[in-house]
């Protein structure tokens, strides 16, 4: 079944400004026209009202506000999902990913565009095609709803809660959607998108190795790319460097102009420009990631001499590195190794994609809990911790089969 975004474009601008109208709204509550914001976050701007002095319609148009805010957000979820159902379908055969449009993989007839919306359209149908009445798999929404309570979870655990799962960065004194959100802060806001996009790709891989075809390379080595630009362009996506304490002389090698926000936060400044700490903190995290993978495939006694997976699997694990560092790619890829196995002993079988991205998650979700563990890999730990972590990840690959064998990738 494929998809068009077309509709969805229309679904998620619509669902925008009715958000856009409550947050400007709901930020009218909170400041007149004389307040400023806090650069540091965690001093209150001067005129704003504090939560004890609100009356109570104030109060229910912040939750409103806070209630459209996380609809919407589970929408713009939910069409990502939509999207990655047909990049699962389409990449591993080469497909164009935007023509042709929706229709119906039996009938071949379009898909209207109201029954095309994510969630909405395959309820309409209860689950058939409109002309043919062929069974459209339940897989379609279940994506979509995941992807959207993905968004939607990490939306509060990370972004409204002013970064208190993320290491090193201290946390916004003030949270939730108006200080987060409508009183933009942009380096938390750009942490969060870019570990959404994170996840999002890992979860499309888990789906392409479910279907039991050849996760594509080349695209993942333009996602690589793209996640080492980023940093070097926007060094604070990476809260943890790559050396702790870091190195101040590096600060000296970095070129930025300063763009002054005066439409969501006035006074608060975004900084854009080119970073060598941003550059070493990318390329370290995938150097980590990709030696850690390879040297369990090399240690895995039944890896396949033919297995042209493993460079998928390498390419992964590196993007992962390129993302959270070097310190929580160790974490992921143990606690990815742990599930493998208690997997593999509950269903003899395991995704070691799935199980990637759940480690993956569970770090990005408890990074600030598990730095505070004296023997959990982070980057407080003593090398011995790190040393043990990786004894552990290759000890444990030892008693799994070959990724490509368990999800029976077909290989030449």
């Amino acid at each position: 079944m494929y998809r068009s975004s077309r509709s969805k474009a229309n679904w998620v601008g619509c669902s925008l400004l009715c958000v856009m109208a409550c947050g400007l709204s709901g930020a009218s509550i909170f400041a007149n026209t004389d307040s400023g914001t806090a650069r540091d976050g965690r001093t209150a701007p001067v005129g704003v009202i504090e939560y004890d002095e609100l009356t109570p319609a104030q109060n229910s148009g912040i939750r409103l506000l806070e209630i459209v805010t996380a609809v919407w957000f589970f929408i713009v979820g939910s069409c990502v999902g939509s999207f990655m159902n047909v990049v699962v379908y389409r990449l591993p055969f080469g497909m164009s990913l935007t023509k042709p449009k929706s229709r119906c993989p039996v009938c071949d007839t379009p898909i209207r565009r109201g029954d095309n919306l994510p969630l909405i359209g395959w309820l309409r149908l209860r689950g058939r095609c409109r002309t043919c009445k062929a069974k459209i798999s339940p897989r379609y929404p279940l994506v979509e709803a995941s992807v959207g309570l993905m968004v939607l979870s990490l939306l509060h655990i990370e972004l409204l809660s002013g970064g208190a799962n993320l290491p090193w960065r201290m946390p916004n004194h003030y949270a939730g959607v108006l200080w987060i959100i409508w009183y933009a802060k942009w380096d938390l806001i750009g942490i969060y998108l870019y570990h959404c996009g994170l996840l999002c790709i890992l979860m499309t891989a888990a789906l392409i190795e479910t279907d039991r075809r050849t996760i594509p390379v080349r695209p993942l080595i333009g996602c690589l790319l793209i996640g080492l630009v980023l940093p070097i362009l926007w060094p604070t996506l990476h809260p943890v460097p790559f050396h702790t304490p870091p190195w101040e002389s590096l600060d000296k090698w970095q070129w930025k102009w300063t763009v002054e926000d005066t439409i969501f936060t006035p006074g608060w400044d975004l900084s854009i420009g080119l970073s060598l700490r941003g550059l070493l903190d990318g390329l370290v995290g995938l150097s980590a990631g990709a030696l850690i993978c390879g040297l369990a495939i090399l240690m895995n006694p039944f890896r396949s001499e033919n297995d042209l997976s493993r460079s998928t699997y390498l390419c992964l694990c590196a993007l992962v590195g390129v993302v959270l560092g070097w310190q929580a790619t160790v974490s992921a890829i143990l606690f990815s190794s742990i599930l493998r196995v208690l997997l593999a002993m509950v269903c003899h079988c395991t995704n070691w994609t799935a199980c990637l991205t759940a480690g993956t998650a569970l770090q990005i979700c408890l990074g600030r809990f598990l730095s505070d563990l004296p023997y959990w890999p982070s980057h407080q730990s003593e090398w011995f911790v790190h040393a043990g972590a990786l004894a552990g990840i290759v000890v444990l690959t030892r008693f799994q089969r070959n990724p490509a064998e368990e999800a029976s990738l077909p290989v030449s």
